[in-house]
């Protein structure tokens, strides 16, 4: 990894009552050594810090966690249980975690933000803002990944529904279905750009809970792995077999980036996004996309920019559809908004922050974000 990939996983640290949390990584580290968590678990600990000691209640940690998928009745109450086992906490006496009877939860520890070797902090504006911005970072990278195929073919409609369900059991069947498709037709493009996102996911997906997804995969060296490099080569092929079938697909560009992407050639990875998004400027997936190999790439800046341009190409794509605005465009917005508060444009911050509350009225980060916004801005003036 390049250091100023190094650098930005350095600068998503934080202190939490002496505790350090490390979010890309999953672990939590105090005086007994380290302890890797799964990543819901680490999502509600961010969820949690981000409301700097207020309660959230357990409706708004179901939304900010699992949007409007069905879940358990005690699902909330289960991760508190197994993050105060991560810090060491009980809660008849708590130090970190603090149950409020029939309102929630908050964190009674102070939490600060570890800079950047050489940065110095910027005081509570900055506290918040990165704490918000990892929460926003997290959520984004569970939607980003998705394939998108052609409909009406039972078989790939099946391959996709399993694919969609992001678990290593179902993307091996995703990958298999996806296969026997293109062993019927050799030309199905879409199955082919399915089969090459499938079999990336299998790698992505191969670690533990908390050691899922593109970074975790680039820190693990599992491009280095035999078997796994096979399948990631595997995948790179199929990407470009789709590519000589129609070299102005969008998806096809997208799915060699991504398999460029899991074999650690960012370069040529965020190339292939590119190529993507300017034969199809309104693909905000794969803007999304290019903006996490952005930031993984250290440059905040270009990550945001695209962040910025994915969320305004959602507003006009998915004009129809509020459940995508409200779980993917609202992270967004907020992390565009995070973005120009750490740069002191509280104005821009301000607007950013309005926008994503437009389409998720209840997002907790955003609110507190906009009440720093206004604030920073008012001592400004």
């Amino acid at each position: 990894m390049s250091s100023g990939t190094l650098q930005t996983a350095a600068a998503e640290c934080f202190l939490l009552g002496g505790m350090k949390v490390n979010p890309v990584l999953g672990e939590v580290e105090g005086p007994d050594g380290q302890v890797r968590v799964e990543p819901k678990v680490m999502q509600l600990l961010i969820c949690l810090c981000a409301a700097s000691g207020a309660v959230v209640s357990r409706q708004q940690i179901e939304a900010e966690l699992w949007g409007k998928d069905f879940i358990a009745d005690d699902a909330v109450a289960r991760l508190v249980s197994k993050l105060r086992k991560a810090l060491g906490d009980e809660a008849t006496a708590p130090r970190f975690i603090q149950t409020i009877p029939k309102r929630g939860y908050r964190i009674v520890a102070p939490v600060e933000v570890v800079p950047s070797p050489g940065e110095p902090g910027r005081g509570p504006a900055r506290q918040f803002a990165l704490v918000s911005a990892l929460f926003a970072i997290a959520a984004i990278t569970l939607g980003v990944m998705a394939v998108s195929v052609e409909r009406g073919e039972p078989t790939q409609d099946l391959a996709s529904y399993y694919y969609q369900r992001q678990t290593p059991e179902d993307m091996a069947q995703s990958a298999a279905l996806f296969r026997n498709a293109v062993d019927q037709d050799p030309s199905n493009l879409s199955a082919r750009v399915g089969l090459s996102s499938a079999l990336v996911q299998s790698v992505l997906l191969a670690g533990a809970d908390n050691e899922r997804g593109l970074t975790a995969s680039l820190q693990d060296m599992r491009h280095q792995d035999p078997r796994k490099r096979q399948t990631l080569e595997e995948a790179l092929v199929q990407a470009e077999i789709a590519l000589t079938l129609r070299s102005d697909e969008a998806n096809a560009h997208k799915a060699k980036a991504l398999a460029l992407s899991a074999l650690g050639r960012v370069d040529e990875a965020a190339q292939a996004y590119e190529d993507a998004v300017a034969l199809n400027p309104k693909h905000w997936v794969a803007m999304l996309n290019l903006g996490e190999l952005r930031q993984l790439q250290g440059d905040d800046a270009g990550c945001a920019t695209l962040f910025e341009r994915a969320f305004l190409v959602m507003q006009q794509t998915e004009v129809n559809d509020p459940e995508i605005l409200a779980r993917w465009g609202a992270p967004v917005a907020a992390h565009v908004a995070n973005y120009y508060l750490l740069n002191g444009e509280n104005k821009k911050a301000e607007d950013w922050f309005q926008s994503a509350l437009r389409y998720r009225p209840l997002y907790d980060q955003a609110s507190k974000g906009l009440e720093l916004a206004r604030s920073e801005k008012i001592a400004s003036s």
